[in-house]
């Protein structure tokens, strides 16, 4: 991870400029209502505001993204795994045992690395798990290399982007709200204006939607685009090294 987001980097605005923004917004609003309430701004305070903004910006790109990488932990521990590593397990489901013999024996060709058969993963199933992973971070880099534009990368900043919108929710996303809120109150015993009542409701409402956020809808949209993810990663994979594969084999009957 860099240390400054990258705006020009899909991910990286996805994945952690996009999320801070929305889990900073009751500030925003705070800001846009009370803003007008105050004496006229000149151009060094207007300058100072902006940085301030662009410095809280760039905190929150770090504590989303710190926060995401927390709530997947236990995530994957809900889900038996990471889905890169449980979907290529043979008790899993997702995906069918021809499909699964196919990559093991891609694997095998293309990494060197035998996975367990599904006679021996039962015996052996958190050393089953570990082959699987070590597996897909050399895959991982396979495609960063060969495929650096595929499909696969969509889904991976999807993800990207609802894991940190999850862990930011709540509780930093109410905290700012709560925060936001009381900021207005304090303009509304200040100026007679009805533009902080307007902030405290808007920004006790957001606090409320990123709680029920966290609770009840990102939970499950984080699962799908992990799971797209890591099917996707797979399946590009085993195409890509399956085609070298028959490639090498016709080149060799060629040959003979």
């Amino acid at each position: 991870m860099s240390l400054i987001p990258n705006f020009f980097d899909k991910y990286e605005r996805v994945a952690r400029v996009y999320p801070a923004l929305i889990v900073g917004s009751p500030a925003l609003v705070a800001a846009a209502l009370t803003m007008p309430t105050l004496p006229s701004q000149t151009i060094t305070s207007n300058a100072v505001t902006v940085a301030v903004l662009l410095a809280v910006l760039y905190a929150l790109t770090h504590l989303v993204r710190s926060a995401g990488r927390k709530v997947e932990k236990s995530l994957w521990a809900s889900w038996g795994g990471p889905p890169s590593t449980r979907m290529m397990l043979w008790s899993d489901t997702m995906m069918t045992d021809q499909w699964k013999e196919n990559a093991h024996a891609i694997v095998l060709t293309a990494l060197a690395v035998t996975l367990h058969s599904k006679r021996k993963e039962p015996h052996n199933l958190d050393d089953a798990k570990k082959l699987i992973a070590d597996a897909f971070a050399h895959v991982k880099t396979i495609l960063d290399l060969e495929k650096p534009e595929g499909k696969h990368q969509v889904h991976n900043t999807e993800y990207g982007f609802a894991r940190n919108l999850l862990g930011a929710s709540s509780p930093i996303g109410v905290v700012i709200s709560l925060i936001a809120a009381a900021w207005c109150g304090v303009f509304l015993f200040i100026e007679t204006t009805w533009l902080p009542v307007v902030g405290i409701v808007a920004c006790l409402i957001l606090g409320v939607l990123f709680w029920l956020a966290k609770r009840f809808w990102l939970p499950h949209l984080v699962q799908i685009s992990a799971d797209r993810y890591a099917e996707k990663a797979w399946t590009i994979f085993i195409e890509i090294k399956g085609r070298a594969k028959v490639t090498e084999a016709d080149k060799g009957s060629k040959e003979a």
